[in-house]
């Protein structure tokens, strides 16, 4: 088979003109273009040191690089109506999508490849002579809009596979990705996809039972290694799981009202800590922002925070504004966190957690799952198969509908690379198996999983879900049939 080469012909523009969030739709530009793209990497210098062996000559012992650039592009389009080129004043989510023989107006379906830029912003607008003088003179009018964006995005379709089904014979909770970027200069190469931990429960049959474990990838979920949490009794399970300051691995159990830690380079190593965790207040979910900054949300409306897993949690809300069970939490920056949980639930703070606020909900169902874009975009998703979205800090609420809305639950939303990224995934059911939805927009339409013909491997429910950094990746874990769990990888 001939490799597969895109020609001009071959691309379409679509804009999201308020930028990609779930509150701003894409749309068809059927009269516009893109220009020629660039982005410069940076210079590449020679760092030099006089020679040992001779005068006049110098040895090259290292390079330094030099700033890289913004992406820049432009759009063409002709004047009309509607001109986005002379009318855009807020960063825009520009997409070209590529294809051959799907619909080229369909914005989920008819691609084959996607260049993405993301926070674009028109930097000079121009256009043509606007009137003519005489017949000779009739012409068309094209504007040009200069472009500079905060990040190029490369877009591929996407297929889902179970991978590690040896070692995953135990339900799985939560799954994380964490990872960056190295070329292997410190003995450590990844393209930033190939750190995947996930927790399984423990099993309480047989004598001894088999305690919880942890499921570890080092090659983006080609392979794994199980390791056991042997701090949990096997009838402890954990609740969640999170990399913390790139170092440890930490697991809270609401079953053990404690959190259980171990260092990344010694993972059979397990520290149990319950300092801190109060009675009732066992935990549920882990956000960790930085090695000092991490919050846990718990039962009967507790709140934690944590600087340190070694020496244990702080509350910071004790059952004050709700005493329903705390199901999740995320946050967008150190200061903006949102906890949510049952009886639809919604707590907020803008202080890094030193005081929070009660948010009116759009739901009485139990909230599985939030992703905090930005200080004022969140989405959620909950126990009745619905997600809903705010734009104003959860003053008010839209309902967001998908192809399973209202059908299951909600488990688990996240996005790729930075909070209020475009590209994000999320895993629902149907009430009989569990699939995996993507969004190109920021949220604004999610549709079904894989883009190719292959169907969703086989499971009953998508615990939870998370995605790498390049928009084309994503791991979700659950249960598969009976007692055995399932890892699944989206690329």
């Amino acid at each position: 088979m001939s490799e597969r080469v895109f020609q001009t012909g071959h691309g379409r523009v679509f804009l999201q003109v308020s930028g990609a969030n779930p509150n701003s739709s894409m749309v068809y530009q059927g009269m516009a273009r893109l220009g020629s793209f660039a982005k410069a990497e940076g210079e590449v210098s020679r760092v030099q040191i006089p020679s040992r062996l001779a005068y006049d000559r110098f040895e090259d012992i290292d390079v330094v690089s030099g700033e890289s650039s913004l992406p820049t592009t432009s759009m063409i389009a002709r004047f009309g109506l509607t001109n986005p080129i002379l009318s855009a004043v807020c960063p825009m989510h520009i997409q070209a999508h590529y294809g051959k023989c799907g619909n080229p107006q369909d914005q989920n379906g008819g691609w084959e490849k996607i260049l993405a830029y993301e926070k674009a912003r028109f930097t000079n607008r121009s256009g043509d002579e606007q009137t003519a003088l005489d017949e000779a003179g009739r012409a068309t009018i094209l504007l040009t809009g200069d472009i500079t964006a905060r990040m190029l995005w490369e877009i591929d379709q996407m297929a889902l596979a179970e991978t590690c089904a040896a070692q995953i014979d135990k339900e799985v909770v939560d799954v994380t990705i964490d990872d960056y970027i190295s070329c292997g200069e410190c003995g450590y190469e990844s393209e930033g996809e190939n750190r995947i931990f996930a927790v399984t429960v423990g099993y309480t049959t047989g004598s001894p039972g088999l305690p919880a474990e942890l499921i570890v990838s080092l090659d983006g979920g080609l392979t794994c290694e199980q390791y056991d949490i042997d701090t949990l009794a096997a009838d402890e399970d954990p609740s969640a799981v999170a990399l913390v300051g790139g170092v440890n691995v930490v697991v809270p159990s609401a079953d053990s009202l404690s959190l259980h830690y171990v260092d990344l380079d010694d993972l059979d190593t397990w520290q149990e800590v319950a300092a801190g965790f109060i009675a009732g207040g066992g935990p549920n979910d882990i956000h960790s922002h930085s090695s000092t900054q991490s919050w846990l949300v718990g039962n009967s409306g507790i709140i934690y925070s944590m600087a340190n897993p070694a020496d244990g949690v702080t509350v910071i809300h004790n059952a004050v504004l709700t005493a329903q069970n705390l199901i999740a939490v995320h946050g967008s920056d150190s200061r903006n966190i949102v906890a949510v949980g049952a009886a639809g639930v919604i707590l907020f703070s803008s202080n890094g957690g030193a005081t929070w606020a009660a948010i009116t909900s759009p739901t009485v169902q139990i909230i599985n799952t939030i992703w905090m874009r930005t200080r004022f975009y969140w989405m959620i998703g909950d126990a009745g198969g619905r997600m809903y979205f705010t734009t104003d800090g959860g003053v008010t609420w839209t309902e967001k509908v998908f192809g399973l809305s209202g059908q299951g639950e909600v488990h688990g939303i996240a996005f790729s690379h930075h909070p209020d990224s475009p590209f994000g995934f999320m895993t629902a059911t149907d009430g009989a198996m569990g699939y995996v939805f993507r969004s190109l927009d920021g949220g604004s339409t999610w549709y079904q999983l894989p883009d190719t013909a292959a169907a969703t491997p086989a499971n009953i429910h998508l615990n939870a879900i998370d995605a790498g950094i390049s928009g084309n990746f994503c791991v979700a874990g659950g249960l598969r049939a009976g007692t055995d769990g399932i890892l699944m990888i989206g690329s």
